[in-house]
């Protein structure tokens, strides 16, 4: 028997950036009210036409509900080559 795993994707409902509008789709709906009071810290960049996120590395970093990692290039490089 195979029992397979089907992860569950919906619109996100902020796109602005593909990383964030990927971790958006998939993300649990019981974290919105932390990203509603924690994340969202919108403004307007007019020399880039379009909405941004000020404080948006805090999602990742202090976000209940989501876990992840950074490798340090130390690790990396000996690995896979250079830069």
């Amino acid at each position: 028997m195979v029992v397979k795993k089907v992860l569950e994707m919906k619109d996100p409902i902020i796109n602005t950036y593909t990383s964030y509008g990927t971790l958006f789709s998939i993300m649990h709906d019981n974290l919105w009210s932390w990203i509603y009071n924690n994340f969202i810290q919108i403004r307007y960049a007019k020399t880039w036409g379009m909405f941004v996120f000020d404080q948006h590395h805090v999602l990742l970093k202090n976000c209940p509900g989501v876990s992840y990692y950074s490798l340090s290039q130390e690790l990396i490089i000996p690995k896979y080559g250079k830069k």
